[in-house]
C-alpha cells in the first residue's frame, strides 16, 4: 500500500474529497463511540493533532499512511473509514465504483474495492502502476499480511530489501510489517490485485498513552 503524503484541499472539484468527506464522519464516529478526545486518537494513532481536527473537518484527504494509523488505532480497517454507506448482505462493487483512495504519476492509480471486518481485517484493492512509477510503504502493524496477483503487465516488489519479479498470472504473499514496495520498471503500465490482511488492531482496551503534542 501506498504511502504517498497526498493531501489536497477538498474545495476543489478532486472526486477523491468524496473519501475525504466519508472519512471525515466516520474517524469523528467511532472516536466520539470510544469516547476519546482527539488527544487521545492523536497519542493511540502517533498522528497530529491539527491533522486529526483537519480530518474531522474534511478539510484534507489524509494519506493511505495516516489512513492506516488511525484505522488500526480505532479498531477498524482501512475500508470502514472510506465507507460512504454501510455494507448491504451482499456488497457488490463494479469496476467503476472503486474508492480512488491514492494516485501517484498519471495513470498510477489505487482503488480500494471491499473491505470486511471481522476475526481479521481484510482489504481488496485494485491498483495500477504507469510505467516507470513506483509504490513505497513503510512497515504496516505487526501481523498484517500481503496477497497479490498480477492481472497483466510486469511487477517487481521490494520486500525488506529483496526485489521480485512477477509477470502476468503471477501471485506472491509476503508479510506487510516491513518496508515494501512495488515498482514498474517496464513500459507499459501493470495492473495488479492487491489483498491486505490487517492483524486485530488496537482498541479500547490498550493502556492508554501519554497525548500527543
Amino acid at each position: 500500500m501506498q504511502e504517498n503524503e497526498r493531501v489536497s484541499d477538498t474545495s476543489s472539484a478532486d472526486p477523491i474529497s468524496a473519501v475525504a468527506a466519508a472519512v471525515s464522519r466516520n474517524v469523528r464516529t467511532y472516536r466520539t463511540n470510544l469516547q476519546w478526545t482527539i488527544d487521545q486518537l492523536a497519542a493511540r494513532a502517533r498522528v497530529s493533532k491539527g491533522m486529526i481536527a483537519q480530518v474531522e473537518q474534511g478539510k484534507t484527504n489524509p494519506s493511505i499512511a495516516t489512513l492506516a494509523r488511525l484505522a488500526n488505532a480505532l479498531g477498524v480497517n482501512i475500508g470502514t473509514l472510506v465507507e460512504s454507506e454501510p455494507p448491504e448482505t451482499a456488497q457488490i462493487v463494479t469496476a467503476e465504483q472503486g474508492v480512488k483512495v491514492w494516485t501517484g504519476q498519471p495513470g498510477t492509480v489505487g482503488k480500494l474495492l471491499v473491505s470486511s471486518q471481522g476475526a481479521d481485517n481484510t482489504e481488496l484493492w485494485d491498483n495500477t502502476i504507469a510505467s516507470g512509477d513506483a509504490l513505497h510503504s513503510d512497515p504496516h502493524p505487526t501481523g498484517t499480511r500481503e496477497l497479490l496477483l498480477v492481472v497483466e503487465g510486469e511487477l517487481t516488489i521490494d520486500v525488506g530489501g529483496v526485489a521480485y519479479t512477477l509477470q502476468t498470472g503471477d501471485a506472491a504473499a509476503f508479510r506487510g510489517d516491513q518496508h515494501h514496495a512495488y515498482l514498474n520498471p517496464s513500459a507499459e503500465p501493470v495492473r495488479y490485485s492487491l489483498t491486505v490482511v490487517w492483524p486485530n488492531p488496537r482498541g479500547a482496551s490498550d493502556p492508554e498513552p501519554q497525548a500527543a503534542h
